[in-house]
């Protein structure tokens, strides 16, 4: 399965990157403890 979502490591820094403000919004307000706990969960 290829195209816009293969998981090569430049598209992962790219998501990451793309996600981190809504991420910096969710530990705002949710607390960091919580939403850290499940990234790590899911491996991001």
């Amino acid at each position: 399965m290829s195209g816009r979502f293969s998981k090569t490591e430049s598209d992962l820094e790219a998501f990451k990157k793309a996600t981190y403000p809504l991420i910096g919004e969710l530990k705002k307000a949710i607390g960091a403890p919580t939403v850290d706990k499940v990234l790590k969960a899911v491996g991001y």
